[in-house]
């Protein structure tokens, strides 16, 4: 089975090109293994099967990757989400899930994961929970004025 595989705990992006298990060793990457964070798996046969890059957001463009479907994208225990991935889920617009993400951490709610300021948020359905349960305690709109 083919699959992409993002741990953002261990930050890992794990590639699966093949059902084959990887039986025949692996290596770094590079002539020389020189590519220590890049991981080739082999089967029996010599064919590549899997591909693991440890690091994964300084070496790949994570906005690409997060851009995918979340039914493939996900990491061992939980589904990741992009932005527009999680405010789709929600049926709300990405400026409105933004929006509530920077008021939560302005609150000093740790939400999200963000490893520098031009990668993408990446958000887990614990981070999604705990988003509806801040809108639904914080509705939208100004608040009302008191009546005199």
């Amino acid at each position: 089975m083919k699959s992409l595989e993002y741990f953002p705990e261990t930050d890992t992006l794990h590639i699966t090109l093949s059902s084959t298990t990887a039986s025949g060793g692996a290596e770094n990457a590079g002539t020389d293994g020189e590519h220590q964070d890049i991981i080739l798996s082999y089967n029996d046969n010599d064919k590549l099967v899997s591909i693991t890059i440890e690091n994964a957001s300084k070496g790949v463009d994570m906005n690409d990757i997060l851009s995918g479907h979340a039914e493939i994208l996900h990491g061992k225990t939980e589904a990741i989400y992009s932005i527009l991935e999680l405010a789709e889920k929600l049926d709300i617009t990405p400026r409105t899930l933004r929006n509530t993400i920077h008021s939560m951490r302005a609150s000093g709610i740790d939400i999200g994961k963000q490893y520098g300021p031009t990668y993408p948020i990446i958000l887990s359905e614990p981070d999604a929970q705990k988003i509806v349960q801040w809108r639904n305690e914080h509705p939208r709109g100004r608040p009302r004025l008191a009546s005199v």
